[in-house]
């Protein structure tokens, strides 16, 4: 059966449902929407669009005629279960072939869509990113291609604008030094060559400056960090990314022990505070980043997404 109308949930993840939109190639979709007057719901509708319209331009496989219907506004930003499941029931009475993407959208909604298309015996799909298309045993589901299918067809400007970076505007940094350049080219490369054991030292590096999980530095992390030297990994190739970070200015060395380097924030708070103005010692966040999280790791040039680059959904 050709889907003639594609029903999804919004949230954060857009990619979970980009997937189904070019795998499917509906006629229509309908994005269902917790509450339309927060741009937090928005937002990613807004990105689904474009990203669907980038492809589209840019990969002859994803071009077909394709109208988007008004979204629909549940107005609320933690709608019921049987409030979303009434709202995919409205939309299944006036599209007979549709199709249920019931992998967005927070819990509630999620299971409301299912029982929803589970009434109506209507096709019911859930994206599991990044392995397959599930069917979820709703009604006679056909996905004329897989998820990998679609997913190796995705250049880096199409994930890039699911994630709301578009083109030209917000993918380059600037002011990044020679020597920042030089931890973001090694970091990249130790990731390629050790994979999960270099992450893990990475994430030692980001529990020994932030003991919490909100991000924010409190008085005893820099308490922490300014007395106790960073732990040091266990594979010897590893010290190269080490002394980058020290060329860099992010880490310091007293007497062969490394320190996170407090004081480059410190100079930064100092030139930025107003006369009187007083300021409680942070950790330099930015600095952490691009040690923890690779925020200025610097890829290749690559084109092409291979399926494992592919955002997952995290359980909410």
């Amino acid at each position: 059966m050709h889907c003639d109308t594609l029903i999804h949930l919004v949230s954060d993840q857009t990619m979970q449902n980009i997937l189904p939109i070019l795998a499917l190639k509906p006629a229509r979709v309908v994005q269902i929407i917790s509450d339309a007057s927060n741009d937090r719901f928005t937002t990613p509708a807004e990105r689904i669009r474009d990203t669907v319209a980038l492809a589209s331009d840019k990969i002859v496989d994803f071009r077909w005629q394709l109208e988007w219907l008004p979204n629909v506004d549940l107005r609320s930003a933690a709608p019921t279960i049987s409030e979303a499941q009434e709202a995919v029931a409205a939309l299944l009475k006036e599209s007979p072939n549709a199709v249920v993407n019931y992998t967005g959208g927070t819990k509630n909604m999620s299971i409301g869509a299912w029982l929803a298309a589970s009434a109506a015996k209507t096709p019911a799909l859930y994206c599991d990113t990044p392995r397959k298309f599930a069917d979820g045993g709703t009604g006679l589901l056909d996905v004329p291609v897989s998820l990998a299918d679609v997913a190796n067809k995705l250049t880096v400007p199409i994930l890039l604008a699911s994630q709301g970076l578009r083109q030209g505007k917000e993918w380059a940094r600037t002011g990044i030094s020679h020597h920042q350049e030089k931890l973001g080219a090694i970091s990249y490369q130790l990731t390629q060559e050790y994979g999960q054991e270099f992450r893990q030292y990475r994430l030692s590096l980001q529990l020994h400056g932030l003991s919490n999980s909100s991000g924010n530095a409190k008085a005893a992390d820099v308490e922490r960090v300014n007395s106790e030297p960073i732990p040091m990994p266990e594979h010897r190739n590893f010290n190269s990314f080490l002394d980058a970070a020290l060329d860099a200015g992010l880490l310091c060395n007293d007497n062969g022990r490394l320190f996170y380097n407090t004081d480059l924030h410190e100079r930064i708070a100092d030139r930025r505070k107003r006369p009187g103005q007083t300021h409680r010692p942070r950790i330099n966040r930015g600095g952490l980043r691009s040690l923890c999280g690779g925020a200025i790791e610097r890829q290749p040039e690559i084109q092409q997404l291979s399926v494992q680059h592919l955002p997952c959904r995290s359980a909410s």
